[in-house]
């Protein structure tokens, strides 16, 4: 009986009013639905303010040495002919570790 009253009460209410309360639910959604939005980007904007303060202010940072920057890149001081090399290019490679030498 009481699902039988509560159709009939719920087919009572014009569609007016229907609307106006749809109206309203819809504009109570989109009114907290942008104050969500405004308060996560006033947070966003505030911590974003304070670490670009921090970084405009922080001290000058010491310049990088630079007297041995080029080190690892330089080739060793060495002369053109060591003094214990001969001459003379050496006679015969070895090829033993290549492998064997193809037969023709």
């Amino acid at each position: 009986m009481a699902c039988v009253m509560q159709i009939v009460a719920e087919s009572a209410v014009p569609d007016a009013t229907r609307a106006r309360a749809r109206a309203l639910a819809q504009a109570l959604f989109y009114g907290s639905l942008l104050l969500i939005i405004l308060f996560v980007a006033s947070v966003l904007i505030i911590r974003f303010s304070r670490a670009f303060r921090a970084w405009l202010i922080r001290p000058p940072k010491s310049a990088t040495p630079a007297e041995d920057v080029w080190a690892m890149h330089r080739t060793p001081d060495l002369s053109p002919w060591d003094e214990d090399q001969p001459d003379e290019p050496p006679a015969a490679a070895d090829d033993s570790d290549n492998g064997p030498r193809p037969t023709s």
